[in-house]
């Protein structure tokens, strides 16, 4: 998920990508983005399992 925004981003300014700490202050900016997200994803599972656990969520039936 962080590539594509990474990228839109770099498409987007791609005009004031002058110098090596520009580029590196995007790529920043990716990653960070793609840490939270990944951090999202973990604890949302975290808290589906833990629900589980407890007996008060199922998880939806896949046909």
């Amino acid at each position: 998920m962080a590539t594509p925004v990474t990228v839109l981003l770099g498409v987007a300014n791609l005009d004031d990508l002058d110098t090596v700490s520009d580029v590196l202050l995007l790529l920043g900016g990716g990653l960070a983005f793609g840490l939270i997200f990944g951090l999202t994803a973990l604890g949302e599972r975290a808290r589906q399992r833990r629900l589980q656990r407890l007996g008060l969520w199922e998880p939806p039936v896949r046909d």
